[in-house]
């Protein structure tokens, strides 16, 4: 069977086409669907067919993007000579918060799908009857690390673990898997790690408060505390992996930023912990790709912990940039599963 996954960023959408099988080889990867998600637990092996990319253009109509959305959609399964009715799944990852009931997007970056009704809409624009879920895109990242990613190490027992998946990107979010479920919150809001305060009284969020985790702990926030300290001394505004990079040729400011931001790193995960006690925190988006990052991050983390014996384990992502979408489509066939094993 087939299930596509579709990841919509702000700036690109990526869809990709997955096929599931029940027996594979190291091409293939494997993934666990705990029972806790639907009626029965299931496994088995998915590879990615293919992948396509196209421009969100949020400044266009939602009618527009809709869209064009559906038309990648069918090039993607016309172009592998596949029937429509081998597709059984679709999975949305959206860069906001989701109701889980009524599968629409309460708040988030890309403003032009809030309220919308998108997966009735993409259904009625390829005239198309199968399973559709809908979820943030932080929360897909979680799912797709705790079932096919890092909670692999964990095998069967998933279902008795806590995973945290945090986004350090461009922006901040996260989600939380707690014995086999997704935690999405009453109104979708759970993950929404990157509004909550750091640092009271701290530098302005667009969101209207002040001291957010984003303004500190994405990429943008990271480049503004470097840029604050040094805009005087250089006509240069490097990014963030660029400032990585000058703190390992042993620039002084980009050194003392760069270790900044760990300690503030470590207080944020600190939080989390006292607030989930996980087993396991995946870290994905550009930022976490860096090394240093993990370097020392236990003895760090041990003087902001209540309960210092056994601090979880901090990881880098298992699945690349790609997770997104396909933890849109690993949570449409478990959506699937329960359907069928009714």
């Amino acid at each position: 069977m087939y299930i596509i996954g579709l990841d919509i960023g702000g700036t690109k959408v990526e869809a990709m086409l997955l096929e599931f099988r029940q027996e594979g080889n190291e091409q293939w990867q494997r993934y666990y669907l705990p029972a806790a998600q639907g009626a029965a637990a299931a496994a088995g092996y998915f590879r990615i067919v293919q992948r396509q990319r196209l421009p969100t253009q949020r400044c266009r109509s939602y009618a527009a993007i809709v869209e064009d959305m559906a038309a990648l959609i069918q090039r993607l399964i016309g172009e592998q000579g596949i029937k429509d009715a081998e597709v059984v799944g679709l999975g949305l990852a959206a860069p906001g918060s989701i109701h889980p009931e009524r599968q629409e997007m309460m708040a988030g970056s890309s403003g032009v799908f809030i309220g919308q009704d998108l997966t009735g809409d993409l259904q009625r624009a390829l005239a198309w009857q199968g399973v559709v879920s809908l979820e943030n895109d932080a929360n897909c990242f979680a799912w797709a690390e705790a079932v096919a990613g890092v909670g692999l190490r964990f095998g069967d027992t998933i279902g008795d673990k806590t995973i945290l998946g945090i986004i350090l990107g461009t922006g901040v979010g996260g989600g939380v898997v707690i014995r086999g479920r997704l935690l999405s919150g009453r109104r979708g809001g759970a993950g929404e790690w990157g509004h909550c305060r750091l640092f009271p009284g701290g530098a302005p969020c667009y969101c209207g408060n002040n001291g957010c985790v984003e303004r500190y702990l994405s990429g943008p926030g990271l480049e503004a505390q470097y840029h604050q300290q040094y805009y005087q001394q250089s006509p240069e505004r490097p990014d963030a992996l660029a400032i990585f990079k000058l703190a390992e040729v042993f620039e002084p400011m980009a050194i003392a930023v760069v270790k900044q931001y760990q300690r503030h790193l470590a207080q944020f995960l600190a939080t989390l912990s006292q607030c989930f006690d996980p087993d396991v925190i995946v870290l994905g988006g550009g930022v976490s790709t860096q090394a240093v990052l993990y370097e020392e991050l236990g003895d760090l983390l041990g003087p902001y912990l209540f309960v210092k014996e056994e601090p979880p384990t901090v990881v880098r992502h298992h699945l690349g940039d790609s997770a997104g979408g396909i933890g849109a489509a690993l949570l449409a066939a478990a959506h699937f599963y329960a359907i069928r094993n009714r």
